[in-house]
Parts: C-alpha cells; sequence; structure tokens
C-alpha cells in the first residue's frame, strides 16, 4: 500500500499543480476523479492496519504514532501540505460562492443547485472548472500522503 500511496500522491500532486498554473488538461475529464475513489482505498488499508497493528489507537494516540516514527523533515513537510490544502481550500471556495460553472444550449453559464445565476466567458469557465478541481485535489493530497507515511514508517507490529 505504500507504493500505492506514493503513486497516488504523486499524480494528485501532477493534477494538483497543472490547476495552479493555469492547465485545463484534467479539469475537463471526469477519469481524474478516480484518483477521489482511490484515496478512499488506501485511507481505509491505513484505519484496517493500524486497529489490527496497534490496536484501538485513539486519535491522539495515533497522530504521535506517526510523528514519532517517520522522519523529521517529513513530517514538516507534511504539515506544509495540510496547512496548504486548508489554504488552497479557502481560496477554492472564495472563487465558487456564486455557483458551479455549466454549459446550457452551448452558453457557459454559473448555476447554483440548478438556478441559473449568470452568463459567463469560456476563460471564466475554464478558470472556475480548474478552481473546483483545484479544491478536490488539495485534499487528495493529504489523503494520499498520510497511507504513504503510516506505511512506510508506522506499519510494523507494535
Amino acid at each position: 500500500m505504500f507504493i500505492y500511496s506514493v503513486i497516488g500522491f504523486f499524480l494528485s500532486s501532477v493534477v494538483h499543480f497543472s490547476t495552479v498554473f493555469g492547465v485545463n488538461a484534467f479539469a475537463a475529464t471526469e477519469y481524474v476523479f478516480i484518483l477521489h475513489i482511490g484515496l478512499f482505498i488506501s485511507f481505509f488499508a491505513m484505519i484496517m492496519s493500524s486497529r489490527t497493528n496497534h490496536g484501538n489507537l485513539i486519535k491522539g494516540q495515533f497522530k504521535a504514532l506517526l510523528i514519532n516514527r517517520t522522519p523529521r523533515y517529513i513530517v514538516n513537510f507534511t504539515k506544509l501540505i495540510f496547512v496548504y490544502a486548508v489554504v488552497n481550500f479557502v481560496y477554492s471556495v472564495m472563487h465558487l460562492s456564486e455557483g458551479e460553472a455549466s454549459i446550457k444550449g452551448g452558453v457557459y453559464i454559473i448555476q447554483n443547485h440548478g438556478e441559473y445565476v449568470r452568463d459567463i466567458s469560456l476563460s471564466k469557465y475554464l478558470f472556475l472548472k480548474r478552481t473546483e478541481l483545484r479544491a478536490f485535489s488539495g485534499h487528495w493530497l493529504v489523503f494520499y500522503i498520510i497511507p504513504a507515511i503510516y506505511f512506510r514508517y508506522a506499519n510494523e507490529k507494535a
């Protein structure tokens, strides 16, 4: 599961940072959301493994287990990713607060819960689609790196 989680983290990073740098390659496809489903595999595998190998740890004990067994530079990198994910989410929500970018009858629009809000340009449409993917993929980084760390450093029996 370590390799699976690292690959998921790498692919999530490619998708995420492509949106940060204005590339719409992944925003136009639904296949990228396989990464969204894939993170549950590694995350639940981590939960099941920790229960088997370390008993029923409470939240603080699990966090301590990860931090104590992981090199400091990786802990710091992970904290940075977590803070980045929070900031990225706030940024994304600010830009997506009006609604979802859609196409209706060949016209680019924003709609909120199926209700028409306003017309938008193609560039605004592409920006909002990138921002939507950016909101999700920022969280993918966290949900892939934690299992990778667990399976690399804390998976052995207590």
